[in-house]
């Protein structure tokens, strides 16, 4: 081999190195979401620690459950109703371990007392109670007997309460569990969801005001009406004016969910609505600790969602 050759070859080494150092690197921003950071970030203790989740991340587990109850009047409710058929059900990808732990007493408390409106010392406990209840939607007083399955009761007879708890994304800062409440009393259904934020890093449930700043109401207000007003503009809808910032919030990867319940600005026929805000025109109203954790949330994807029916059989 001539010195010539040798140099050709050490030098194609040295070329194959550099392009594979290069794309280890655009592999590992892309991967660590650091690419896309929404602010400048600084060097914090919090963004160390999200390298170490980052470097050694578990897939989260979750269990998959559904329970379920049927109750029928053991007498009219009136001649023009018949009987009454009272139906619960309780269907959830419940989280066993996150990122390998499975220390998740603070998430699983949350997700209980925002699924059940109580607590209760566990989820089996909280479902046991929940379909120990035959009547709801209904002040007649009437008794109900509990019966194997959907008795043939009309629809316009029939009472629905269904409880669905499930992860909506993940990333390498945040858990997003989404609790969703459904009726009916004969007349339609009705919904309402609530989250459960689990910070990944801390190891703990963060709330709205971890979030955001609070006693900045009426600034935020001022930004959810603009965008309501641009959404009624583009999308040709009749939004009302919010005339308070949901208790309900969303984080995504590059802003924020705003949940307003059936009839907040809407008529409760248009059901839940959704109001994104960019975390740009957010910056001013975020936490620091929070802006930290937008700054590092890269891996982020959104599970599919549960729906009624899903699990448990129609009745």
């Amino acid at each position: 081999m001539t010195k010539r050759t040798l140099l050709i070859i050490i030098a194609l080494l040295v070329v194959v190195d550099i392009v594979a150092a290069f794309w280890y690197l655009a592999l590992r921003i892309e991967n660590s979401g650091q690419s896309g950071d929404i602010f400048v970030r600084g060097e914090t203790e919090t963004a160390a620690q999200a390298d170490t989740v980052i470097d050694s991340s578990l897939p989260d587990v979750f269990a998959l459950g559904s329970d379920e109850a049927f109750f029928v009047s053991q007498e009219a409710a009136g001649t023009e109703r018949g009987q009454l058929l009272s139906v619960k059900r309780v269907t959830n990808r419940w989280p066993q371990s996150i990122n390998g732990s499975d220390s998740l007493v603070n998430i699983e408390r949350e997700l209980v007392r925002k699924a059940f409106s109580r607590s209760y010392g566990t989820l089996a406990e909280a479902v046991g109670s929940f379909l120990s209840e035959p009547q709801f939607n209904y002040g007649s007083g009437l008794a109900f007997s509990r019966v194997p399955q959907a008795a043939n009761v009309p629809d316009r007879n029939r009472n629905v309460r269904h409880v669905l708890v499930y992860p909506y994304s993940t990333s390498f800062q945040l858990l997003v569990m989404e609790i969703d409440h459904y009726g009916y009393s004969g007349d339609g259904w009705s919904k309402r969801t609530a989250y459960v934020v689990y910070d990944r890093v801390r190891q703990r449930v963060i709330d709205r005001d971890n979030m955001l700043i609070p006693g900045q109401e009426t600034a935020l207000l001022a930004v959810l009406n603009k965008k309501i007003a641009h959404i009624n503009q583009t999308q040709h809808l009749d939004l009302l004016s919010a005339s308070q910032v949901p208790a309900e919030v969303c984080p995504k990867r590059t802003g924020m969910v705003f949940e307003f319940q059936e009839g907040d600005i809407a008529p409760s026929s248009k059901g839940v609505i959704d109001v994104f805000i960019d975390y740009a025109a957010l910056k001013p109203y975020l936490t620091d600790a929070f802006r930290t954790i937008v700054n590092n949330n890269g891996g982020y994807w959104e599970y599919k969602a549960l729906r009624p029916g899903d699990v448990a059989p129609a009745e």
